[in-house]
C-alpha cells in the first residue's frame, strides 16, 4: 500500500477538521490533524518530536490530493 492510499484510508472527507485517532485505549494527547484545504485536498501534519540541537518541535506534513 503506498503512503498515499493509507493516508487518504484513515480520513473522513465530510470533517473540516479532525483529530487522528490514536491506537491505545486510554486517553492520550492529540498527536496530529487532518485539514481539509478549500482545494479539497487534505493536509495531514503530525508532531514527530523535538530536535536535540536546536530543542525545536519537529512536525511531519504530508498533503493529499482531493480524490474522485
Amino acid at each position: 500500500m503506498s503512503r498515499t492510499s493509507s493516508l487518504t484510508s484513515i480520513v473522513v472527507r465530510s470533517a473540516k477538521f479532525m483529530p487522528m485517532a490514536t491506537s491505545s485505549k486510554r486517553r492520550s494527547r492529540q498527536r496530529g490533524a487532518i485539514e481539509e484545504l478549500p482545494s479539497g485536498a487534505l493536509r495531514v501534519r503530525v508532531y514527530a518530536g523535538m530536535d536535540p540541537i536546536s530543542k525545536k518541535r519537529i512536525y511531519l506534513s504530508e498533503v493529499v490530493p482531493a480524490g474522485p
